[in-house]
């Protein structure tokens, strides 16, 4: 800690903090750069920034210890939070200190008034004014040493609130990694916890503090009263205050708890809605997905209502208690007589600004620790239900023949962590070295079950399974059928934690069949190229054979690197999302390069028997029973295999992107909104002007009162029961500013909530994705995380923070105006002289504090940007390494140290960053504190001015008197302007991510972007397609086809080689840089948007479940057709099993689903097709099928095949069904280097 302290201590005296924040160098360096290159924010948090290397065990060990005991977590930080109690409760010690004080300078003038009156003695004389000038100098003092105290515990306050945050994400992330499934556990809901626990933190240090003020300010009142009887009023009211502030706050805490439950629904729903975004749009279901969004919005609102007047309740207790406080004091004083003098008065006036917030905080404080252990539970039960079997996992069994690689004995069941599906061996099965082994079966027949079940049982991540037998020093290297993709560079996805060998890469990358890809990405380099966020920057093939290189790479790696090491390769599905031609060619790479090679053996899935001439063996997988089948080397299924080989590539085009203009959707850019626009949007906004007009009203007339009160409780003795009345009617403005404030509120945060949502699930879809290819800093791969970060941090900010944080500065911008009037006020009875150096010292105060706030500004929004950016990263990678998938890859590949410390890394610098930020906040404080006190030079010329003079009178008195006064309003000032400036500071630091949120509303909607126009499509026309001269940079060059009516068309092409774009194209996903596409002999951008989606329907390749919703939600959004037409429908494509309950069951795990995800679009296809009439606009006039058969077996493949010959007996137009072209099509094209022409099978 000493470390911390000293390196604070040069921070604190500008050595590094102030040339950062203040004075951007001249050199083009990022903030990032700066902030971590110039700051040793590493040594200062105790964070680090890059982890060293870690052994499993050891992470085990560390992620063990808040899984097991979290209580661990609070000993682990004992002393810290001790340590950092000393600050603290050295700046309370000076708090109370000033009151008593500025008491004494209050006395002494009274003594020295009357001194002077009867006494001429010059020593006397000399002793009270050297006593006078030593209380104004210790005041002074007094005032820089509670700034510079509590600069110091905030900056251990924050060290270690940020060390709690990195342990607490780093186990999590640890437990999730290591666990062998989510159990619903995502980013979202670990950040909810954690923020809980963090903020509690402050709330600890303050609840603390709230105590220690409380106790002080009773001891002032028995020191001043020197009565016990007024000493138990003030104990008795301070203690009936804070239970009934307790139950407003267990309230608070409930309605809190249920608006949480809400969000988190509301933004996994939106989450899940934006991983599967292009099918959203493709199917016109924006309208659907809002509406869905809505509801649970609308829910949640009704919770933030209720927060909203429950929070303005409690804030009255902020008024009325400290009123009634001050009045059974003064009571009470009357009662036993005592004389109600300026100095009990001035007593009186700290303890009515002094003592509110201690009894508003303190019940806000315990509660929020309390519910921040609950949090603290709920994190350790939601990672500890995730610890399926708590024993210790035994190793694998020795296969009890050395011949084998694997053995899995007959009659065993096989099972999957969290899953009801069983796998049961019928006959053994058995992998031996240099074996090539094939499991067929249909989709969902288990074959990827049992490939889980090896992979769970070879990581040691469960008991179960336990009969799964395998050879010692056995490397198993996995392909999962859904390829996992990390946002990174592709150079990092293919190493995937190994160390880089050029030499290795190289040829990992060419037998991968990569080499064409990366020469497509010229303007980039493999190491800067990025994926996005789950491989949205990459084609369904290049996902694909990035996977395969990942597998191939760390074969030859540790076939270099090691010795005496089996190799077993499991490719679960890898050729389905292949064209024909790369297919071909990877499996002669693979049988070239490990075909009979000794210790390696290849054990492939597939639907088919296309490969089985090529295997040793195979199994037959049928309903989750596997059995070894026989090869059948003569039958070959006709997939498009057979076609003649020609060397596809995507063309090259000279076009080029003009990079000094930004696309349309670029140029809407994340403008940060002032403090005054933000107001102006709450105030103002059309959700109720009535609304904002009662709402300002009630601002002026509660704060007129304020300041009513403060003026005539300095005449106490004249205008008491006005002093009442007054406090009464306040109190009653305040409720009333409550409830309007909250009202408004709701209104205006629903506004912009559904404003939002509407704009971004219509905008573009390069919104999200980047398919120009420039440079890496304008890639937009953080799009997903950023847009999730916003309605969920952002949103919740919007919801909670803004609206208090907006009215207390408000209020506080008032209060500051209205103690500056009473200040002048008191001032223009003094000197001139002194008056002319009040209005210097004040107006230099207000300049110079306004221009060091703005030389504050210019930084925090570069670094409020950063911070919202590094959050964003951070989340995005905990959603991408959490999925299913990627868990059971790190896990097999044993790169959970790699991807640990990758999270941590992301961590450590949201941290640091955050603290950085912090603490540029609280130097703006610390620097305001010392420049303010200068206004304590005010009351003391005025001292100076009333004691200088030569008279002894009464009126000498009175002015001493009234100087004294002068003293306590000046001190009123000076706390109300320092907290003006506070949280103006708390609403700046919110702004930029609000400022975002509000944003979102003014983005281009797809129909904005591609232009206003309207014209209806015509229900009988001819539909047919013509692309003519089409161009797109570095993907498609001149390309001219045309699509007949009535006919099935097909694309054909190697993978990247532009057909899925084509179709985006065609779709309206994208603009062509050059030429046209003409429907219906009219350009497809002159049609309305939506009408010209349902007319050219499309589904995409990747295809999701929007969960939440029921099957009959998917296939008949509008209630169109009976249940009998559904199933039907689903008949016809093979699909007999689903029953009418089936169709309206809700859905809320893929798991549930009983059907193919393609089965249900294209039933819903055939549905429109075939029950609607022609004049229907919903009525699709083409259907485009993109590699939808990829993942499915023969059975299904041939019900696909039928059911579309069906629709096109219809006399409608079918275009591309397949990449395979496993149709015998009517026209069939092929994408090659200059265009695309017509070929024949």
């Amino acid at each position: 800690m000493r470390q911390t302290q000293l390196s604070w201590m040069q921070i604190m005296f500008f050595n590094h903090l102030q040339p950062l924040l203040f004075r951007r160098p001249s050199h083009d360096a990022s903030v990032e750069d700066l902030v971590l290159n110039k700051i040793n924010v590493e040594k200062q948090t105790r964070i680090p920034f890059e982890n060293a290397h870690l052994a499993p065990s050891e992470l085990s060990g560390e992620n063990g210890e808040i899984v097991q005991n979290m209580s661990t977590f609070m000993k682990r930080f004992l002393g810290s939070f001790m340590w950092s109690l000393i600050p603290l409760f050295i700046s309370k010690i000076c708090q109370l200190a000033q009151t008593v004080l500025v008491s004494h300078i209050l006395l002494l003038i009274d003594t020295r008034g009357s001194r002077l009156g009867t006494d001429q003695n010059n020593e006397t004389h000399n002793h009270y004014d050297i006593s006078l000038a030593l209380c104004c100098l210790l005041l002074f003092i007094d005032r820089l040493l509670i700034g510079i105290t509590l600069r110091w515990h905030f900056n251990v306050q924050t060290v270690f609130s940020h060390q709690i945050s990195y342990y607490l994400y780093s186990s999590s992330y640890m437990k999730c990694v290591r666990a062998q499934k989510r159990v619903g556990l995502n980013i979202s809901a670990i950040s909810s916890e954690i923020s809980q626990i963090e903020k509690s933190v402050s709330q600890a240090h303050s609840l603390v503090s709230h105590l220690f003020h409380l106790f002080g300010a009773m001891a002032i009142i028995h020191y001043q009263y020197q009565s016990s009887l007024i000493t138990t009023t003030f104990i008795i009211i301070c203690s009936l205050s804070i239970p009934l502030n307790m139950v407003l706050q267990s309230k608070n805490s409930s309605y809190t708890n249920e608006k949480t439950n809400y969000s988190n629904q509301r933004i996994n729903l939106l989450s899940h809605f934006l991983n599967c975004f292009k099918q959203v749009k493709s199917f016109v279901w924006e309208s659907t997905v809002i509406e869905k969004i809505s509801r649970i919005r609308n829910i949640e609102g009704v919770y933030l209502f209720k927060l909203y007047w429950v929070d303005n309740i409690i804030a009255c207790i902020w008024y009325i208690f400290p009123f009634v406080i001050t009045c059974s004091l003064l009571l009470s004083s009357k009662l036993l007589e005592r004389t109600t003098d300026e100095k009990t008065i001035f007593t009186i006036l700290i303890l009515l600004d002094g003592i509110s917030v201690p009894i508003f905080e303190l019940p806000k404080c315990l509660n929020q620790v309390m519910y921040a252990s609950q949090c603290l539970h709920r994190l350790g039960s939601l990672l500890h239900s995730m610890q399926v079997d708590e024993r210790p996992i035994t190793e694998n069994g020795e296969s009890k023949s050395d011949t084998n690689l694997l053995l899995i004995p007959q009659n065993s069941t096989l099972t999957i962590s969290g899953k009801a599906s069983k796998v049961s061996m019928v006959s053994p099965f058995f992998i031996q070295p240099k074996e090539w082994i094939s499991l067929r079966g249909r989709t969902s027949s288990g074959k990827t079950s049992l490939i889980v079940s090896i992979l769970e049982r070879i990581a040691k991540v469960s008991n179960a399974n336990s009969d799964i037998q395998t050879k010692n020093n056995l490397e198993i290297i996995y392909s999962p059928q859904e390829p996992f993709i990390m946002n990174d560079t592709i150079k990092e996805n293919i190493i995937f934690g190994l160390p880089y060998q050029q030499h290795i890469f190289e040829e990992a990358v060419k037998d991968s069949q990569l080499e064409l890809d990366v020469t497509q990405w010229r303007s980039q380099e493999c190491s800067n190229k990025l994926c996005g966020y789950f491989g949205n920057n990459l084609s369904g093939g290049q996902k694909i054979r990035i996977n395969l290189a990942r597998c191939l790479y760390r074969y030859y790696y540790l076939k270099e690197n090691k010795n005496d090491v089996s190799f077993l390769l499991i490719f679960d599905e890898l050729f389905n999302a292949l064209d024909p031609t790369v297919a071909e060619v990877v499996m002669d790479t693979l049988v070239n390069t490990l075909k009979d090679v000794p210790n390696v053996s290849v054990f492939f899935t597939s639907c088919d028997n296309r490969y089985d001439h090529l295997m040793d063996r195979v199994y037959d997988a049928v309903e989750g029973n596997i059995s070894e089948g026989s090869i059948k080397k003569e039958e070959r299924v006709m997939d498009g295999s057979t076609l003649l080989r020609g060397h596809f590539k995507r063309s090259h085009s000279d076009l080029r992107m003009d990079e000094s203009k930004p696309s349309k959707s670029e140029r809407v850019v994340d403008r940060l909104l002032s403090l005054y626009d933000i107001a102006k949007f709450y105030l103002l906004s059309q959700t109720n002007l009535f609304t904002g007009v009662t709402v300002i009203s009630l601002l002026a007339i509660s704060q007129l009162f304020k300041s009513s009160t403060g003026i005539v409780f300095s005449n106490f003795n004249s205008y008491t029961y006005l002093f009442w009345i007054l406090g009464l009617v306040r109190i009653l403005v305040e409720l009333g500013l409550g409830y309007f404030w909250s009202l408004k509120c709701y209104r205006t945060n629903s506004t912009i909530h559904e404003n939002a949502l509407d704009k971004i699930l219509h905008v573009p879809l390069s919104f999200f994705v980047d398919s120009s290819g420039k440079k890496r800093k304008t890639e937009k791969n953080g799009r997903y995380g950023d847009v999730v970060e916003r309605f969920s941090t952002n949103m919740a900010s919007l919801d909670r923070s803004i609206p208090w944080l907006l009215k207390e500065a408000a209020q506080k911008y008032l209060e500051c105006f209205g103690s500056l009037a009473t200040l002048l006020l008191y001032i223009s009875e003094a000197n001139l002289l002194v008056v002319f150096f009040s209005f210097l010292i004040m107006i230099g105060i207000i300049l110079y504090s306004r221009k060091y706030y703005r030389l504050y500004s210019k930084t925090r929004d570069d670094m409020s940007l950063l911070l919202s950016e590094k959050r964003a990263i951070m989340s995005q990678f905990f959603m991408e390494s959490t999925h299913p998938t990627a868990v059971l890859m790190i896990q097999v590949y044993n790169q959970v140290p790699y991807f640990y410390q990758k999270f941590t890394r992301s961590v450590a610098h949201t941290m640091n960053i955050s603290y950085v930020f912090n603490s540029c906040t609280d130097w703006l404080g610390v620097r305001l504190e010392c420049l303010i006190s200068l206004l304590l030079f005010i009351p003391f010329m005025y001292l100076i001015q009333a004691v200088c003079e030569g008279d002894c009178d009464s009126l000498h008195k009175q002015k001493l008197y009234y100087a004294g006064i002068l003293l306590s309003t000046c001190i009123e000032f000076f706390n109300r302007f320092l907290w003006t400036l506070v949280v103006t500071t708390r609403v700046e630091c919110e702004l930029p991510f609000i400022g975002k949120i509000i944003e979102f509303g003014k983005l281009q909607t797809e129909q904005e972007e591609q232009g206003n126009e309207c014209q209806s499509l015509p229900t009988t026309c001819n539909a047919q397609l013509e692309l003519e001269n089409v161009s797109y940079e570095n993907i498609l060059s001149n390309l001219s086809c045309q699509f007949k009516y009535g006919s099935i068309n097909g694309i054909i092409g190697r993978t990247g080689s532009g057909k899925s774009f084509t179709l985006s194209l065609i779709h309206r996903f994208w603009f062509p840089l050059q030429g046209k596409i003409l429907f219906c002999d009219h350009g497809i951008f002159e049609y309305e948007l939506c009408s010209y989606r349902s007319k050219v329907t499309m589904i995409p390749q990747d295809t999701s479940f929007l969960l939440g919703s029921s099957l009959r939600e998917h296939i008949d959004e509008h209630k169109l057709f009976s249940d009998h037409d559904i199933l039907q429908a689903l008949n016809l494509l093979g699909v007999d099993y689903i029953t009418s309950h089936d169709l309206n069951a809700i859905i809320n795990k893929e798991e549930d689903m009983k059907i193919e995800k393609v089965m249900i679009f294209l039933a819903r296809v055939y549905l429109l097709v075939t029950k609607l009439t022609d004049v229907n606009p919903r009525k699709p006039k083409i259907l485009m099928l993109d590699e939808i058969t990829a993942s499915m077996d023969i059975h299904h493949t041939r019900n696909v095949i039928s059911c579309v010959k069906l629709l096109c007996t219809k006399e409608w137009c079918c275009g591309r069904v397949t990449e395979r072209s496993r149709l015998k099509s009517y026209s069939l094209f092929r994408i090659s280097n200059e265009n695309m022409f017509n070929t024949k099978m």
